[in-house]
């Protein structure tokens, strides 16, 4: 729920399915044709770096640039992983190959007319060279998973357009819309993607870009108001039903849930104009200095809510639906001159957010009149201030600073009904999590850099009071074109509190990146 929803999944089954099942010749040809597009990708970078070719220019305005990334990711587990996590690897075990390629083309076409594309290629090895565990989750469903680990299609493909004040983005892009770190608050607009990291990932990183039409209108100075702004945009239900996928059962990132014998069924949105996600925000600054957003949009939960269901023959069924949600909210963010550091808040209202109460969402007896049980809705206010500050600390680092953010999340479920739970289970005794009237987390982050921007180590810290807490340290190296990175995470406190519930997932991660 809230917060916790970030990385917390629906268990009552852990055989996830996709809804739609491949057939064994259509995968076959499917994993031919995205391992064919994912060589000719890597061949493209690869031509790029032999050539030095990374401009080409035509006539005084015409501007194309060719680029590209290639990076390969070891993630190793640290300890045992136990409880209702599937398969349960030893520590010092492989649980990521991960493989990305990516190709970028931006075509400068006028002073008012540009295009980027980006093109990616997707491959973890895990499942076919890595323990025997997962390896016998890809024989026991080898579609689904050559489906999962390895992909290539054009990932970011859309034009720019400038005519007087109003700016137009048509095609496959990203809209961020908040300025938090590791909980999103306002910024659920796209749907992310947990099924490669959860929140051992950069929140960049994990957001999946859609169909859509973005317009900014500038409205220039009204009064008080500078750098006035109408921002909207629209992704049509009837192109682009995309939802933040589940991780299939046996793959290091689900979510631990206890074995059940009941069948499991995903439910995307339908195609249709009614489930399209649309929304509008208006921002400026005032007094030079205080940035503030309104905005109120409509979009999908990133974690589908629980219900039983029947199908005919009286044959039980657990789904999982992707539900409709609006938001209204805004962000404030300025320069406060007696601390010298900046201040960021954020308020995000969610409309009828569909909840879990087992008396209602299992209810057999509804499930059993109506064919499936019925789904409660609550409305949940959610909010985060943040303090970011730059301190000098000479006897660590004499040439660069040191970058400090505290933020502090608090969620409140309005209405709040003292049966609601989340739908994971607490191990050993698979009973349903309780969830509180009010959660609230502390998010610590600090950051420099040495060696001329060369090496950048970061950590990263997440407390929730209840009692748990998550620790993100990473370094990285550049040397140009090549970038190294180790990352670990560590995840402890009670199993029943937020990240407590993946307090077996201690995971230490190797990244070779080479970019062009």
């Amino acid at each position: 729920m809230g917060l916790q929803q970030t990385v917390c999944l629906p268990m009552l089954a852990r055989d996830v399915h996709y809804q739609n099942t491949l057939r064994e010749e259509e995968g076959a040809m499917k994993r031919f044709r995205q391992l064919l597009y994912m060589a000719q990708l890597v061949v493209a970078l690869m031509l790029v770096h032999s050539n030095c070719w990374a401009l080409t220019t035509f006539g005084a305005h015409d501007e194309l640039q060719l680029s590209g990334k290639l990076e390969t990711r070891f993630t190793f587990s640290t300890e045992d992983r136990e409880g209702f996590t599937s398969p349960q690897v030893d520590a010092g075990s492989l649980l990521q190959h991960r493989n990305l390629a990516y190709v970028e083309l931006k075509h400068t076409l006028s002073p008012t007319l540009k295009y980027r594309l980006v093109g990616r290629g997707l491959y973890d090895g895990v499942y076919e060279y890595g323990p025997d565990e997962y390896q016998e989750v890809r024989k026991a469903n080898r579609d689904e998973i050559d489906d999962f680990s390895r992909d290539a299609d054009l990932w970011e493909g859309y034009a720019d357009v400038n005519v007087d004040n109003m700016f137009w983005r048509i095609g496959k892009q990203i809209v961020s819309w908040g300025e938090t770190d590791l909980f999103p608050m306002l910024d659920r607009i796209n749907p992310l993607d947990n099924t490669y990291g959860g929140i051992f990932e950069d929140l960049d990183d994990r957001r999946i870009p859609l169909w859509m039409v973005k317009g900014i209108y500038d409205l220039g100075g009204v009064g008080a108001v500078r750098s006035l702004s109408l921002e909207g945009f629209y992704n049509p239900g009837i192109i682009d039903q995309t939802v933040s996928p589940l991780a299939p059962a046996g793959t290091p990132y689900a979510f631990p849930v206890p074995d059940s014998p009941i069948a499991t069924r995903v439910i995307e949105p339908e195609d249709s104009i009614h489930n399209s996600r649309w929304g509008l925000r208006l921002q400026g600054v005032i007094a030079d200095n205080y940035n503030f957003s309104l905005a109120h949009y409509q979009t999908f939960v990133d974690t589908p809510a629980a219900r039983l269901a029947f199908d005919p023959g009286m044959v039980p069924v657990q789904e999982l639906v992707y539900e409709k949600v609006q938001i209204t909210g805004g962000s404030l963010s300025f320069f406060e001159p007696h601390s010298e550091s900046i201040v960021r808040m954020e308020v995000a209202y969610h409309w009828d957010e569909p909840v879990f109460i087992p008396e209602i969402n299992l209810d057999a007896v509804t499930a059993m009149s109506k064919g499936r049980a019925d789904i409660p809705e609550k409305d949940v206010l959610r909010f985060a201030v943040a303090v970011d500050k730059n301190v000098w600390i000479r006897a660590l680092n004499k040439t660069s600073m040191f970058n400090f953010t505290l933020q502090y999340f608090g969620e409140k479920i309005m209405d709040y009904d003292n049966r609601m739970r989340q739908a994971v289970a607490v191990y050993p005794s698979g009973d349903f999590a309780r969830i509180k009237e009010y959660e609230e987390k502390w998010v610590f982050v600090c950051y420099t850099n040495y060696l001329n921007g060369k090496l950048a180590p970061q950590i990263s810290a997440a407390y929730d009071p209840a009692g748990a807490y998550l620790i993100l340290p990473e370094i990285s190296y550049t040397f140009e074109p090549w970038r190294v990175g180790l990352q670990a995470a560590f995840i402890d406190g009670d199993k029943d509190v937020s990240f407590g519930f993946l307090r077996d997932r201690d995971q230490v991660s190797l990244m070779f990146t080479l970019v062009f």
